[in-house]
């Protein structure tokens, strides 16, 4: 190598590492603002969403856990719905299975036997549409054979049924 190669070379490393430790820097400032906004915001009934979110992007899931075990005032289902959207399948099947969304929970999970058995449990016709649509979707027709056994006996619903593409 001539020294001008060498030289560009080191000049090309300085700014890896200067994008590196930029990068490093903007996340541990945006850790500390996670924090005080925990801190400081999370009494505030406006915030409580922030809240819900910042725990989830920080995998903080036993304090997401314990915040949305307290009573608050969150669409539960509508943050759970983005942190599937997201990618974020540990936070979502958490928020799912506090508000007993069984159907949302079965496709989180992929344990489609499970959501049948809550379903059993919940004894929702809705659960056991949503369910059934589900295990439809995912080929799972044997345990959607299940879900319709108990949908069929409500006829206003056998049209639904019938028609799901």
């Amino acid at each position: 190598m001539n020294p001008t190669t060498v030289h560009v070379y080191s000049k090309q490393n300085d700014k890896q590492l200067q994008q590196k430790t930029e990068c490093s820097t903007l996340m541990s400032l945006a850790y500390e603002l996670f924090d005080f906004i925990l801190i400081y915001l999370s009494p505030c009934d406006i915030v409580e969403s922030l809240t819900i979110s910042v725990y989830a992007k920080t995998d903080r899931l036993a304090d997401l856990e314990e915040f949305i075990s307290a009573p608050n005032h969150v669409q539960i289902q509508a943050i759970g719905d983005r942190r599937y959207e997201q990618g974020m399948y540990n936070t979502a099947k958490l928020l799912y299975n506090n508000i007993s969304n069984y159907a949302r929970l079965a496709a989180t999970l992929g344990d489609f036997q499970g959501a049948v058995d809550r379903a059993h449990q919940a004894n929702s016709i809705k659960t056991w549409k949503d369910i059934c649509f589900i295990c439809i979707d995912k080929n799972e027709f044997r345990l959607a054979q299940m879900c319709g056994i108990q949908i069929v006996v409500y006829a206003e619903e056998l049209e639904e049924l019938i028609n799901y593409d």
